[in-house]
């Protein structure tokens, strides 16, 4: 996007809920919350755009992924590095938004996607290829 984004995680994610969350620059989570990537009890891969995002954004991808993966809590998403603040309830963690939004540095959205498309280009390719730039 041509901005900076955060997600305020006020409840659970699973899933494509949970990609769309870790897609934003930052992401607060709900420190009892429950968080997974569900897909793969299924028997359904992960689409290579969730692939790619959740590479680039952890070395931890495998936690998330895999066979292994279980409901994770929002205290595990924030000690292993998911998400960038953590809340005990659901103002706090708009309130945590908030405040990690006041620690931007400029406010130039074009800049900051020249960035995240350079630093994130797996992901940035993998995304583009569903959603057509305007």
């Amino acid at each position: 996007m041509p901005m900076l984004t955060v997600c305020a995680a006020t409840g659970g994610a699973a899933s494509l809920g949970l990609a769309l969350a870790l897609a934003h620059d930052d992401l607060v989570v709900l420190s009892d919350g429950y968080y997974k990537l569900g897909n793969v009890e299924d028997g359904v891969a992960v689409p290579p755009h969730v692939a790619a995002l959740v590479r680039e954004k952890t070395d931890r991808w495998y936690t998330l992924t895999t066979i292994k993966s279980r409901p994770r809590s929002g205290n595990w998403m924030r000690r292993w590095y998911f998400a960038d603040g953590e809340a005990a309830t659901r103002e706090d963690v708009l309130h945590e938004a908030e405040r990690l939004v006041g620690e931007w540095a400029g406010e130039d959205g074009k800049v900051h996607v020249e960035i995240r498309r350079q630093l994130y280009r797996e992901s940035w390719e993998a995304v583009s290829a569903i959603v057509p730039d305007e």
